[in-house]
């Protein structure tokens, strides 16, 4: 059946996204199976969009993310907690 999932959008400073996960802007499609909790619910990464170039410089970067279904997280331990 059909089921309704939220969107969400960070927009975050390019130079904050090298100091803590250097490899984002290189190599995206690491960090596709990667989970983000906000506000209790639970999100993974669908699209990394540098924006904003400044000479060889990015000034941000957008992460799409898309809420992970409740029975996409029942067979994973660390996200147990958040499908109930």
């Amino acid at each position: 059946g059909f089921y309704v999932v939220d969107s969400f959008r960070l927009v975050l400073a390019a130079a904050d996204v090298v100091r803590l996960l250097p490899d984002l802007l290189v190599n995206p499609s690491v960090h596709i199976k990667d989970r983000i909790v906000w506000q209790n619910d639970v999100f993974t990464p669908t699209r990394v969009n540098p924006k904003g170039r400044f000479s060889t410089n990015y000034a941000v970067v957008t992460v799409d993310l898309t809420e992970v279904n409740v029975e996409q997280m029942q067979n994973d331990s660390q996200f147990l907690d958040y499908a109930n």
